[in-house]
């Protein structure tokens, strides 16, 4: 929960509500980019999404609107960001990333 809002995942989409009224302010389906195999994590105004594929998703908070996907070597799942990295946590493997101004 941040600015008078949260988001909520399902499968492959992504929803953004207000609390105070619990209006939809955007949707994002990410089923291009596979299935949300962990917990998402916020780095500023950023929302990553550990998928299948062995990607990351890079949201923007703001509108929903798709940044930038990374693919990487290893199975991605729960995540932890920090201001400089990364971190995933998968049955298979813990990885450490650089965060960088915009996943490409």
């Amino acid at each position: 929960v941040w600015d008078d809002r949260f988001v909520t995942a399902n499968a492959a989409t992504l929803t953004c509500q207000s609390v105070d009224r619990g209006r939809t302010l955007w949707t994002t389906d990410l089923r291009e980019h596979g299935y949300i195999v962990g917990r998402l994590a916020r780095n500023d105004d950023r929302i990553l999404v550990p998928m299948s594929k062995k990607r990351v998703v890079q949201v923007n908070a703001a509108d929903g609107k798709i940044e930038g996907v990374a693919d990487v070597e290893t199975e991605v799942g729960n995540l932890i960001a920090t201001r400089e990295s990364l971190i995933s946590v998968s049955p298979v493997a813990v990885s450490c990333y650089p965060i960088r101004d915009q996943v490409k």
